[in-house]
């Protein structure tokens, strides 16, 4: 009799863990990506076509330095618009001295 029960209630189980509407194995319905909320800079004032700031700079990498870059432009409700970037390289980084951009 033990054994009967025991069968009918894995049968029972494996029936219902199987079912195609089961919430483990269905997936979710509202699924929505979050897009990351940008800062977003004013437009520049003036025929300026400068949309890229780049700065270069030769960097040991077993001494480790920084890389930095500003730039600013006229825009905006406030005036003027200044941006300032930093890269740390911490030493051990890599070997020999290699130009980052």
């Amino acid at each position: 009799m033990k054994q009967l029960i025991s069968f009918l209630f894995l049968t029972l189980l494996l029936i219902m863990g199987c079912n195609n509407e089961s919430e483990l194995t269905s997936p979710i319905e509202n699924n929505t990506i979050q897009e990351p909320n940008w800062i977003a800079l004013p437009q520049a004032e003036g025929l300026q076509v400068n949309t890229e700031y780049t700065q270069t700079a030769s960097i040991n990498g077993t001494q480790g330095g920084r890389l930095e870059c500003s730039f600013s432009y006229s825009g905006g409700n406030y005036g003027q618009v200044t941006g300032f970037a930093q890269l740390v390289i911490s030493s051990c980084s890599y070997p020999g001295r290699k130009n980052i951009s």
